[in-house]
């Protein structure tokens, strides 16, 4: 993936990459309640500005900025998991609301949660390959 890419689906945090000594950073803006973590076995540290934007930075004689990318890349999609989980977590909490408002308790005390299936296509290959040993068969 080239860097355009990863910088691409950073994009609404990517603030800019920066040279400074020999220090290669990778600048972000990111909302307060992400969990921010380096990788130091990759040389790669992380710190606030004053101005409030994290700096991903590392040694740019051992450091990639594909590396530092990816890892803003993973931060940033750990984030967005996490946001759309607690939202889902609200509506959910709003349907058992409803739940709770309208059935009596013994239909109550029957309540359990399950995961839907997800229906998947069976692929096409295994009829080919039925049709394939009836012929030979014959």
């Amino acid at each position: 993936m080239s860097i355009k890419d990863m910088i691409n689906e950073i994009g609404d945090y990517f603030r800019g990459i920066d040279y400074f000594n020999d220090a290669l950073i990778v600048k972000v803006a990111l909302p307060e309640q992400v969990t921010v973590i380096g990788n130091e076995q990759r040389g790669i540290k992380v710190a606030k500005s004053e101005d409030g934007l994290w700096y991903y930075y590392g040694d740019r004689n051992t450091v990639e900025i594909e590396d530092i990318l990816d890892l803003v890349k993973t931060t940033v999609k750990v984030y967005e998991e996490a946001k759309k989980k607690a939202k889902l977590y609200r509506a959910k909490c709003e349907e058992l609301k409803a739940i709770f408002a309208d059935a009596n308790i013994e239909d109550l005390e029957t309540l359990t949660f399950e995961f839907a299936k997800k229906k998947t296509k069976k692929p096409r290959k295994k009829k080919q390959e039925e049709t394939e040993t009836k012929t030979e068969e014959e």
